[in-house]
């Protein structure tokens, strides 16, 4: 019988281990050297990765529940997964930074045209705030105090008190987080339908953002699963191209394929650009073609049909403009 790594697996504290031991580990743990060999292997662990991050893809493959050894897996995946990850990661941190700024044009377009006050809404906004909030927000902005790029903005519109602070100025100013905060108190002071599903299209991209912006791994644990309610829209959306409400389910539950996803998703209906959106396609028909370049996965039916359904997305909502 095989099973899913449970997190037994684990280098018990000590000392670094030189390449040569850390292929010795992989060993020891079932990993073979089929498709490249161990001196090639050690030098890709001198030269482009560290063992522990590498290893943290071995939660996508079974191991057997007799030996506690994996099964069918070779050091090979673990160095091609990782290539995936890191292209995939930049892929999505870009489509975040978008999100974020065709939300703000949006944000402003929708302001202006209900004729709100731009120095007021921050003005309101920040005297609701409960006190730690305030003075949370209020610290973030600071940050900008010596900031190149905002230290100008943090000057004129926050230590001179004889000035008031714009919207289109607040925006430039605080991080994403705080961003959602203010952007949730704009979809309920508008009572904006488009407002409120991109917000929790958002509060979703974020938690990706947050990991791709730290370079954290993204596709280390596919199979890790999540308890949060799927946004319907989202869910609307997928039935395009996963048409089996199980399927759609159980993929729509692994939090990786989630984030993803609704990243993909909100990217399309968000950044209206054709040239961004043409920009996005070309980067993500290249990640399509990597997916299975170098192995085919017919043996890990998890890693398989995650990147297929992946590849569906790309094909069913983004096409060149």
């Amino acid at each position: 019988m095989v099973g899913y790594f449970e997190g037994s697996d684990r280098m018990s504290d000590g000392p670094f281990l030189t390449p040569r031991e850390q292929v010795e580990h992989s060993i020891s743990k079932g990993i073979t050297f089929n498709n490249i060999t161990e001196a090639e292997s050690e030098q890709y662990l001198v030269e482009n990765n560290n063992y522990f991050k590498l290893r943290a893809f071995r939660k996508n493959f079974l191991k057997s529940t007799k030996s506690g050894k994996y099964v069918n897996l070779d050091f090979s995946y673990l160095i091609d997964l990782a290539c995936i990850d890191n292209r995939l990661r930049r892929i999505m941190l870009e489509m975040a930074i978008g999100i974020e700024h065709f939300s703000k044009v949006h944000l402003l377009s929708v302001l202006q045209q209900n004729n709100i006050d731009p120095y007021d809404v921050v003005e309101d906004y920040m005297s609701q705030l409960e006190e730690s909030n305030f003075e949370q927000l209020q610290h973030d902005l600071w940050k900008n105090s010596g900031s190149l790029y905002c230290g100008n903005l943090y000057a004129k519109y926050i230590e001179d008190q004889n000035k008031r602070c714009p919207v289109w100025a607040f925006l430039e100013m605080i991080s994403f987080g705080q961003y959602l905060y203010f952007y949730k108190y704009c979809a309920e002071l508008l009572q904006n339908t488009e407002i409120t599903e991109r917000l929790y299209l958002m509060y979703t991209v974020k938690s990706l953002r947050n990991a791709c912006a730290h370079n954290n791994c993204i596709i280390n644990d596919i199979n890790a699963t999540h308890n949060k309610s799927i946004n319907a829209d989202l869910q609307r959306e997928c039935a395009k191209f996963i048409k089996s409400p199980s399927s759609r389910r159980r993929h729509l539950g692994h939090i990786s394929t989630y984030q993803i996803l609704t990243t993909m998703y909100a990217h399309q209906r968000i950044c209206i650009s054709t040239g961004v959106h043409n920009h996005i396609c070309g980067e993500l028909n290249a990640l399509k073609r990597r997916f299975f370049r170098d192995n085919d996965y017919r043996l890990h039916d998890n890693i398989k049909a995650t990147f297929d359904v992946l590849i569906r997305a790309i094909d069913t909502w983004f096409h060149i403009r």
